[in-house]
């Protein structure tokens, strides 16, 4: 049943859905590196935590909610972090193309 499980992700996946697996078993391993986030929990095998792209140090399931709304805030931070240099570099032209425009 594991290569089915990889199989059912990869149907999934092309119909162009995002998916996470969680698990903890020796048998999900694949399963885990096929996932487009796969998350191991950390009382689980030694080989499901290397197919896992991030563990949840807790044997609790809550973790894998607060892991998503800490990556959101993660990705909001460094998209923020990453247009200041470009707002800075390109300020003044924009300013200078709507006074431009204003006469």
């Amino acid at each position: 049943m594991p290569t089915g499980k990889a199989d059912v992700i990869h149907s999934f996946q092309k119909g162009g859905n995002v998916f996470a697996i969680v698990s903890d078993g020796i048998n999900d391993s694949p399963a885990l590196a096929a996932g487009d986030v796969g998350m191991a929990i950390g009382a689980g095998t030694d080989i499901a935590i290397e197919a896992a792209d991030f563990v949840l140090m807790r044997n609790n399931l809550e973790d894998v909610i607060t892991a998503v709304h800490l990556s959101r805030k993660t990705f909001v931070a460094f998209v923020g972090i990453m247009s200041l240099p470009w707002l800075t570099m390109w300020l003044p032209y924009l300013l200078l193309l709507e006074f431009s425009f204003l006469g």
